[in-house]
Parts: structure tokens; sequence; C-alpha cells
């Protein structure tokens, strides 16, 4: 939802800058004008665009995160991070450095621990969020042990712990336990291993609200999950027969799934972003915008109001003034919510809001060198009604100016 809020916002700012585009490729001052001032009126269409779920929430290309819907539409959020142990070549016991596993057997009984790389998850849905909560309905965490070695493997958290800039630390809890002391994954059994030769045992530990302290760790918006792991290689040694290869391994990924299914209760968003206007330079344009009329018309199939403020600041970082004044804000209407269990929304919230912006303020605007996005997202009945966000969701935006321009002298 942040990125919601910065294209709208994004909008407002390139329909100025559209402005000064259009009036410089449409009046040639050669054959139009050639001495005195002229001081015409003009309205034009700026922007028109649809913003499905996918275009406002979909992950960086290179990230693992991915949109999900399940088969009602409803629309799913899922992180994922992957820790891989070391090849099975690296850390069989009694190997040389460069040794041959080919014919080799070991005899006795023999355990290998097996510290792994710790993993911060971040969770960017709550990125840019700097108060208020939201609330998730039937979130789970997902455990997946992937396993090529014919060997019994033993895995535990050494760290598994959620955090918030903003609320500080709190650990997970799996089957009521933390850690530290290490946290085993053996309920109801440790992980599965393979048997034959070129097979692979996948293990799945699913945790959600009756076996984990999930709805209370999002709570704290975290923007990260931090978590450890370590693992014991064969560590019962009762079997007298196991069988390694030297490309065995074995994975543990963690998987947070979030439906969007559930409330914002004033979420405040927060962000900067490079600004340049490129109108009314100072250095004598002879095209100067003496006054400006935006007019935004929206379209949200929504079930979310979005709150929004743009403040702009100089090279010195210093705020010089707010696209709205007086108290005033865009706010862009959700629409209704019809009854559950579908909780879908079935007409579009339109919303009207225009800013007027005179000479004065649209030159000290172009000392602007950065913007500030603010947001606050609330679901119906001020964040107290669930909702949900299906995939066939969008937000319609019609962008429109009426300018006074000054031409010549």
């Amino acid at each position: 939802m942040q990125t919601n809020i910065k294209c709208l916002l994004a909008l407002c700012a390139i329909s100025v800058l559209a402005v000064s585009s259009c009036v410089k490729e449409e009046y040639d001052l050669n054959t139009l004008v050639q001495t005195g001032t002229w001081q015409p009126e003009i309205a034009m269409p700026l922007v028109h665009s649809k913003l499905s779920v996918e275009d406002i929430m979909a992950p960086a290309e290179n990230d693992q995160d991915e949109l999900g819907v399940d088969p009602d539409g409803l629309m799913l959020l899922i992180y994922k991070d992957t820790l891989f142990s070391a090849w099975a070549q690296t850390f069989i016991p009694g190997l040389l450095p460069g040794g041959s596993l080919t014919g080799a057997s070991i005899g006795g009984p023999h355990g290998v621990f097996l510290p792994i790389d710790s993993l911060d998850m971040n969770l960017e849905v709550y990125n840019k969020v700097v108060g208020g909560s939201f609330y998730f309905e039937n979130p789970t965490v997902r455990v997946i042990v992937t396993s090529t070695l014919g060997v019994p493997v033993d895995i535990a958290f050494v760290v598994l712990d959620a955090y918030s800039p903003i609320n500080g630390t709190l650990p997970i809890e799996l089957w009521g336990n933390t850690a530290p002391p290490n946290l085993a994954l053996d309920n109801p059994s440790s992980p599965s291993y393979p048997t034959v030769w070129g097979d692979t045992a996948v293990t799945v530990y699913t945790f959600d609200e009756t076996n984990s302290n999930i709805k209370d760790f999002l709570q704290i918006n975290p923007k990260y999950i931090f978590y450890s792991v370590q693992a014991d290689v064969n560590p019962g040694s009762t079997d007298p027969t196991f069988f390694v290869l030297d490309t065995s391994e074995f994975s543990v990924e963690v998987e947070v799934e979030l439906p969007l299914h559930g409330t914002a209760n004033f979420v405040s968003l927060g962000d900067t972003i490079p600004f340049e206007l490129g109108l009314n330079d100072p250095s004598g344009s002879e095209v100067v915008v003496t006054e400006a009329l935006f007019m935004v018309n929206t379209y949200n199939d929504f079930p979310v109001d979005v709150e929004m403020q743009l403040l702009f600041m100089d090279s010195n970082q210093v705020v010089i003034d707010s696209l709205f004044r007086n108290g005033q804000s865009f706010i862009l209407r959700g629409a209704s919510v019809g009854p559950a269990p579908a909780l879908r929304t079935s007409t579009p919230r339109h919303t009207v809001t225009q800013v007027f912006v005179n000479q004065a303020r649209l030159d000290n605007l172009g000392r602007a060198q950065e913007m500030i996005v603010r947001g606050r997202l609330t679901t119906s009945n001020d964040g107290f009604d669930l909702v949900k966000v299906y995939q066939d969701y969008e937000i319609e935006v019609k962008l429109g100016v009426k300018a006074k321009l000054q031409i010549g002298e």
C-alpha cells in the first residue's frame, strides 16, 4: 500500500512537469509572439491511469517475495528466505580436503554438528510504516526443510525474532517455546530424509495462531524477521547404514504468508524521494506559469481510505512548502464493503480533489530538491471492521489542469 500512495502522489508532481512540457512543445514563441506579453489560459487532461493490485503491491523483479491469489481471488503477500547448508563433502567425518567419496565407507557411530549462516527476512509491507498498525486474519509461517542427505538431520533455531524500528524486538514462539535456548523442529517429528539415492525429502512445519504467537509479533509492525539455524547430522547414530553423495545438501526455507484480510488502523507511512519541478526557471525563461488549478478524479475499488500530504525540501533539507495547506490533504475514499464472509466491494468510490497553486508558490517550489511523502491508511469504520482485498480491485485516476501562462516579456 505504500506504493499506492507514492504512485498517486507522483502523479501530482508529474502533472506539474507535464504542464511545462506541453506548453513548450505547443507554443512556438518565434511564430506566435514577437513583442509584448501573451497571457493565455489553457485546460487539458494530463493523466488517465488504472492501478491494479499487482501494480501497487508487486515486489521487485529480483525479489523472492511474491503476490499470491487464493481460489476465491483473495490476494496474499508471501515473503520467502532460504538458508542452504554446505555440500556433504565439506563435513563428512574423516574425509580429507580434496578426497574422494567413491567407494568410501565410514564405520561406527558418527555425528556432525553444523552451524548455518543467519538471515534477516525483510517484510516489505512494513518498510515505510511509522505509526498505527496492520491486523491480518489467518496469517501463517511455514518452515520448509528439504534434504537429499540419506541421513537424519535435526534442525533447531538458535535465533528467531521479529524486529520493528518502532517497537523493538519480540521473540517468536513456536509451540509455546522461544530461542534461545535452541528451538528444535521436532513436532510431531524431526525432518524426514530420503532412503533411496536421488530422492528428495521435504518436511513442512506450519505455524498459525493456534501454535505460535504470529498475531502478536505482526502487531509490532516488524520490518525484519531475524533467524539463525543449526543442524545436527546423524544425531542418534542408531541406524548402521546411511548414504551420502558428494552433492547431497539440505536447505531451510522460511515463508510468511499474509492474506490481505484484516484491518489498517490509522497506519502512517513516510518516505523521501528526489524532486525537481522544472517550472518558472529563475534564470529567465520566457514561459511562466502564473497559476494552476489541478483536478484529481479518483475511482477506488479498495476498501481503504488514503489520506496524503506532500512536503517539499530545499537543498539544505529545509521544508519550504506543502502541496496541501490550511489543514487540507488529499483523501482517497475507500469503497463500501459488502456482507461477510466475502466482504467484497461492488461500486468504486468516486472522489474529486482540487489544488490551486499560485505563481509565488510555483516559484518557491522551483527551489525544491526533495519531496517527503506522508500518508495514512484506514480501513472501514476507522479501522475496526475487517476487509478483504481481491485480485480484480483497481484505482482509476484522472488528472487534469487549468493553467494561466505568461509568454514573452
